[in-house]
């Protein structure tokens, strides 16, 4: 899987690779995660185009005309872009499976306290194969110093194309709070 990550692009985008056209989106503030495998070719060189039109448009953000903003309102692509592959099973972008409160990696604590906490990691995991495969997902909490302080894994089922979410806590004896 070949994947471009346009970290931001702002107006209306369209996006082609090798005069294919793989994604359009409206706005800038929200990253780009597009799955180019079909587009590419390997092994020979290929042609990503984008176009980035920022004139004026009351459909999205800020809906008034420029020459009214009291800020200035850039165009183009203004942050990194990423080119690169995953494995066949692989941990989600939240961005691109568009998920509430989903997708990749979620963190979150429950039972916090000054002698312990649970640390609630949830994992989305994609399959890409046409075979069904259980796969083993490991969470590692580490500390400051690079000591495990906390590890679980966890075992998936997942059918060709699908994606799960697994979900493991970890018990931290002693954390370190801040405030």
């Amino acid at each position: 899987r070949i994947v471009l990550h346009f970290e931001a692009v702002m107006g209306k985008s369209k996006v082609w690779v090798n005069g294919q056209q793989v994604k359009e989106q409206f706005g800038g503030y929200l990253p780009m995660v597009i799955d180019v495998t079909a587009a590419v070719k390997v092994g020979e060189k290929n042609l990503v185009a984008v176009l980035a039109d920022n004139s004026d448009d009351p459909s999205y953000p800020p809906g008034k005309p420029q020459e009214v903003l009291d800020f200035s309102y850039f165009g183009g692509i203004y942050r990194d872009v990423w080119l690169y592959s995953t494995a066949p099973i692989h941990i989600t972008d939240p961005n691109e499976v568009n998920v509430v409160a989903g997708g990749g990696v979620f963190v979150h604590y429950e039972n916090l306290t000054a002698d312990s906490v649970e640390v609630v990691v949830s994992t989305q995991v994609a399959k890409q194969t046409s075979d069904p495969q259980r796969v083993s997902v490991a969470s590692t909490l580490l500390d400051a110093e690079g000591k495990a302080i906390g590890e679980k894994a966890e075992s998936l089922d997942l059918k060709a194309g699908e994606s799960k979410t697994v979900t493991s806590k970890l018990n931290v004896r002693q954390p370190h709070l801040w405030h």
